[in-house]
């Protein structure tokens, strides 16, 4: 993560980064990133870096997550 780790805005945007990259791997490292210390589930700013950016900015990798766990 680097020296901007502890800045909260700094911490947000690079879930968000990667919550949006189009690699093949994003949804496992999404799934990973739930798990990082710097991710709080009782955060909303948190849960919307990650979840809603992935939700709503990366479709290609979520609606393959959807099509995956319903087909």
């Amino acid at each position: 993560m680097g020296a901007g780790k502890h800045e909260a805005l700094v911490v947000n945007q690079w879930l968000t980064v990667q919550a949006t990259r189009p690699n093949a791997d994003c949804v496992e490292s999404v799934a990973a990133l739930m798990e990082h210390e710097s991710f709080d589930w009782r955060n909303p700013n948190k849960l919307r870096a990650l979840i809603g950016a992935f939700a709503s900015s990366n479709r290609l990798r979520f609606t393959g997550l959807t099509v995956r766990a319903t087909g």
